[in-house]
């Protein structure tokens, strides 16, 4: 939105609009509305570890550091299904769903991913050393689109679920550890204002 408060107005009021899909995210027995994504595992812990101080120092540089404490983490036995098809089971230590692909300017999880086309992205990583977990995030920081030991889906409604509990967040906000997560989009359902209109 423009600093300015005729700017604002004008901009709410006269301002070209576009369409804006939303997420409805149900874990751990809530029900949270979102914008931007959810995800399970490794990207929740490297969110939660992710200090503010260092992210205006370094920038999308902070989320490497942060990174560096989870490159061992142990991938989780996952099943991902999308509209209900047969879910597909394996070993994950991340599972992204998005409609914006960006954690923060700079960080692309999902560089494909489009808020206004009413589909989700989801993004699976089956790292199997470390040194895959460290060329994943070496490969979301440049914006790769293709790094061995990722999984891509595209679909309207995802289920996940875990064998056993492992972080969770929604847009960034951390809900704890849990079991499954069923993320649905609502396409449409917000009309952003894009441009002022008004003459001076």
């Amino acid at each position: 939105l423009p600093l300015d408060v005729a700017d604002a107005v004008a901009l709410a009021f006269n301002g070209r609009t576009a369409p804006l899909d939303l997420l409805r995210v149900t874990a751990a027995g809530r029900e949270e509305i979102a914008l931007v994504m959810a995800g399970l595992g490794a990207d929740a812990a490297v969110l939660a570890d992710t200090r503010e101080p260092l992210k205006r120092l370094i920038g999308a540089g902070a989320y490497l550091f942060a990174g560096m404490r989870h490159v061992r983490a142990r991938p989780v036995h996952t099943s991902i299904a999308v509209d209900g098809a047969p879910p597909v089971w394996g070993y994950t230590s991340l599972v992204g769903i998005g409609n914006v692909g960006e954690l923060r300017p700079g960080v692309a999880l999902m560089p494909e991913a489009d808020a206004a086309d009413g589909r989700l992205d989801v993004v699976a990583a089956s790292p199997r050393h470390a040194r895959d977990v460290l060329r994943m995030m070496a490969g979301t920081l440049v914006g790769s689109r293709r790094e061995p030991g990722l999984d891509r889906y595209r679909g309207a409604r995802v289920e996940v679920t875990t064998a056993s509990p492992v972080p969770c967040h929604v847009d960034g906000d951390i809900l704890g550890e849990v079991t499954s997560l069923t993320v649905e989009v609502l396409p449409a359902a917000l009309r952003v204002a894009r441009t002022v209109t008004r003459e001076r």
